[in-house]
């Protein structure tokens, strides 16, 4: 995958969410566009906002990631489980058929 299209599909859709929250919590209707420039619109820095953004969303991402590899290989072991399961029954069914035909 091209770099410029990693960057479109895995990082500028974070970074636009993180930049959406930041901006929600400045009150625009108070802000004079002449003083944008001079006056700090929030008091958190916008970088560390941004850091720490990222780390929290990094944070639960990488919990649902485990997560969801935990439920694929507990579906594994049900499947396994399963498989071994109705192969034993088998067995089992082909046994008692034999001993019923032996003398």
């Amino acid at each position: 995958m091209p770099i410029r299209q990693y960057l479109l599909d895995k990082v500028l859709p974070g970074m636009t969410e993180a930049m959406v929250t930041y901006t929600d919590k400045i009150d625009f209707s108070k802000i004079d566009v002449s003083e944008v420039t001079d006056k700090k619109l929030i008091d958190e820095d916008p970088l560390d906002f941004l850091i720490d953004y990222l780390e929290v969303k990094a944070a639960e991402y990488k919990m649902r990631v485990e997560e969801a590899i935990k439920r694929k290989q507990e579906s594994m072991r049900k499947a396994r489980a399963e498989l071994t399961g109705s192969e034993a029954e088998h067995e089992e069914d082909s046994g008692s058929e034999l001993s019923y035909m032996q003398p």
